[in-house]
Formats: C-alpha cells, structure tokens, sequence
C-alpha cells in the first residue's frame, strides 16, 4: 500500500512538472550605449515575440536595472514598467528602443545589466488578457 501511495505521489509531482504553462511571448532586452551627437545616451533595445496564436493589442514589460556593483540604477522606483501599445501578429515580433536617460540615475555609467526582465500583461485584439504581475510564470 505504501508503495502505490509513493507511486501516485511521484507521478502527481512529475505531472505537476510537465504541466508549467507555456509563455505566450519571448522577450529580450539589452541596454547599449548610442553615440549621438557627442554624447553617450543609454537606449534600451527590447525585443518581444509573440508566441501565441492571437494578436496582441499591447504588453507591459517589467525589468530591473543594476549598475556593475549591482546597485539599481532606476530613479525613484526599484523596477521600470514599460505599456507598449503596438500590434504583434502571431509568430512575429517587435523590437522598440527606448532611451534610458529619463529612467535612469546617472546615464553616463559603464555599464547597465538587465535582470527578471519579464511581461506582466498582454492585452490581445480579441479583448483577453494574459496576465502575470509578479513574472512568476517563467520560471
């Protein structure tokens, strides 16, 4: 008895394991440094993929930003909440760049990392939501 119990035990948590949500997107961001006009702006290069099969109206992308100390580099807030609302056609993606320097400290630093970048809401043409607020799910 106590061997089929272990057994169902050890077959809930394996189906537990193969059963994670898949992510309907990938994402992708990267802080590079644009040499414009004299000057050495920050822009953020962030790339979203749509892997659902329905369109996507808008999404709001999370991240946290460190310096090489890993200090956060943010004004007044301990992560950037970035809503883009643009159109992403299933199995296409959209790159963005967004400059850093009204969301960061000091733009003139080496050297910026990304970290737990993740999307916390996807709103789709069809009027559903995806919803993640924490990034929990892509883990």
């Amino acid at each position: 008895m106590k061997r089929l119990y272990l057994c169902l035990v050890i077959c809930a948590f394996v189906s537990f394991l193969f059963a994670k949500e898949k992510l309907p997107y990938a994402i992708y961001g990267l802080v590079s440094e644009n040499e414009e006009n004299g000057s050495d702006q920050k822009t953020l290069e962030l790339s979203f993929y749509n892997l659902s099969n329905k369109e996507v109206s808008d999404f709001t992308a999370v991240m946290f930003v460190f310096d090489q100390e890993g200090n956060s580099v943010l004004k007044n807030k301990n992560s950037l909440v970035l809503k883009f609302e643009e159109s992403v056609l299933p199995g296409e993606n959209l790159t963005v760049l967004v400059p850093m320097d009204s969301y960061v400290y000091d733009a003139e630093e080496e050297y910026f990392e990304i970290e737990y970048l993740y999307v916390s809401i996807i709103e789709y043409c069809d009027g559903t939501f995806w919803y993640d607020p924490f990034g929990l799910k892509r883990f």
